[in-house]
């Protein structure tokens, strides 16, 4: 069997090393290796941490001695899911780095807070869709008056170096002066953009366009104009629009669908009645009788008469929902006339 684990880390697995000798390797080798250092080394980085976080921990080592790198296939190829800079920091401690700066990600700007809006819209907004231009004032802080902070070179952390041994380390704290973020404001009277305020407004012409049949609290996003950069190492935030819809004295609405309640005597719920139904834009006109009898709490459907569907070219349908006034028949109605009558009238 091949056990090329150990020999990334520069040891011989015939000699059974134990685990300081395992820690000693890596620590030797991620020192020397680290694309900080060397850039153009992460591969090999990469193997090295990959092979420590196996050989350091007793039952992964225990396994791989078992089976051999045929058998064995645990992040041979993948580091195994670990973070080969997570591993340095947490092997060389929290507060204490080598000389070089391990955060990887450091030169990608930092991204500024969302600023969420709510807008009222009607139910005919829904039913129209929307095609509106906005005029949207967004307050900037000004960066012609940011300067890079003194105390700290710009890097906003105070750097105290330590020698021990051949490791160099650096014992860091924030640098009270520009609170860590390496800049700091340098109030200028004859900024042309702000005037010596620090900030200034710009106003922004966007464009709010949504698809009839929108759902309730749909959102949409325009891009950078949420809360601003304060230093120039960010990028702006987002603009998020959130629609929250009215409701409405006529309908209630079930996804595509609309509901209107009806109120109706009982009398004409057997002789029928016109009734006319606003539907945004038009009106729907129609006799109760086309139902025929008309029952308490029964709902009764006009197709196509709802909501444009928001993804598709169709529409919900309008439902009725019958609500029949309670009555009682008089002590003194002839009831056998008034059976005959309703008999002689009805298919």
């Amino acid at each position: 069997m091949s056990y090329k684990l150990y020999e990334t880390l520069g040891l011989n697995k015939n000699n059974n090393p134990s685990q300081k000798e395992i820690k000693a390797a890596y620590h030797k080798l991620a020192l020397q290796y680290h694309p900080d250092k060397n850039p153009g080394n992460s591969e090999k980085f990469k193997e090295i941490s990959n092979a420590y976080s196996i050989l350091s921990d007793e039952g992964k080592k225990q396994q791989y001695d078992n089976l051999g790198d045929n058998n064995y296939n645990e992040g041979m190829n993948n580091g195994g899911g670990i973070n080969p800079d997570d591993l340095f920091e947490h092997f060389f401690g929290g507060n204490h780095f080598s000389r070089f700066n391990f955060d990887m990600r450091s030169n990608k700007p930092k991204k500024c807070s969302n600023i969420i809006k709510k807008i009222d819209v009607t139910l005919e907004e829904v039913y129209t869709g929307i095609d509106n231009t906005m005029k949207i004032n967004v307050k900037n802080n000004c960066l012609n008056c940011i300067k890079s902070c003194d105390a700290c070179n710009g890097k906003g952390v105070i750097q105290n170096i330590i020698n021990r041994g051949f490791i160099q380390q650096i014992s860091q704290s924030t640098c009270e002066i520009c609170g860590g973020r390496g800049e700091k404001v340098s109030l200028n009277k004859s900024c042309s953009l702000c005037e010596g305020e620090g900030t200034y407004y710009k106003e922004h012409t966007a464009k709010l366009k949504v698809n009839a049949g929108f759902p309730n609290n749909y959102k949409t996003l325009f891009k950078g104009l949420g809360e601003q950069p304060k230093t120039k190492n960010q990028e702006a935030g987002d603009l998020v629009i959130h629609l929250e819809i009215d409701e409405n004295k006529n309908f209630t609405r079930n996804n595509d669908d609309l509901y209107y309640k009806l109120k109706i005597d009982f009398v004409d719920t057997i002789v029928g009645k016109n009734i006319t139904i606003p539907y945004f834009n038009e009106e729907i006109k129609l006799n109760t009788s086309e139902y025929g009898i008309i029952l308490n709490k029964n709902e009764y459907r006009i197709k196509n008469k709802g909501l444009p569907n928001f993804n598709q070219n169709k529409k919900g349908d309008m439902i009725i929902c019958v609500e029949v006034n309670n009555v009682k028949m008089k002590k003194d109605v002839n009831r056998d006339t008034l059976k005959k009558l309703l008999k002689d009238n009805i298919e």
